[in-house]
């Protein structure tokens, strides 16, 4: 399983006077370089919105409906996806020198939930994720969680939710 990991936290906001985030549109004013999260961008989301889906009849069923997502709060998402090496120097082991700076593969949800939580925990954060068991298969990976929870009301690293991640992608 792919699991393309881009972390997210919710922090206070600082402007930088020239930002320097790869990619983002010039004088796009509700992005801008998180400066207490390294390699995060801030983004100002407060009182906007976002569309996901779409009323189209030829659509799967999955894709419908079309809804409206406002946002009540800003956040912090990586400026790109967590590399071999990001992911080794939090998680433990050694990076795949090959592909130390290309983003990590091979990983599930679920190993991508773990990283969060450990993440956040090296931080001072408190873990965005509870669980009571985690299974892992033969090469390693967690691939089950029993009574995993979500807590969107904790500071700490997250997975970037659908319209979070929509937001972001429409900036770079």
């Amino acid at each position: 399983v792919l699991v393309p990991v881009f972390l997210a936290c919710t922090d206070s906001i600082e402007k930088l006077s020239q930002p320097n985030i790869p990619n983002v549109q010039e004088g796009y004013d509700y992005a801008e370089n998180d400066l207490q999260h390294l390699g995060m961008v801030k983004i100002r989301s407060t009182g906007y919105s976002v569309f996901l889906g779409t009323d189209d009849t030829l659509s799967t069923s999955r894709e419908r409906p079309r809804m409206k997502v406002e946002f009540t709060y800003d956040y912090s998402i990586s400026a790109h996806e967590v590399t071999h090496a990001e992911y080794a120097e939090v998680m433990g082991g050694a990076a795949d020198e090959e592909n130390r700076f290309l983003p990590i593969r091979n990983i599930t949800y679920y190993d991508a939930i773990l990283m969060a939580n450990k993440k956040s925990m090296s931080e001072g954060y408190d873990t965005v994720y509870s669980y009571s068991q985690k299974n892992f298969n033969n090469i390693g990976n967690c691939i089950n969680m029993a009574d995993l929870v979500f807590h969107p009301d904790v500071e700490g690293y997250r997975l970037p939710s659908e319209a979070g991640w929509g937001v972001w992608g429409s900036l770079v």
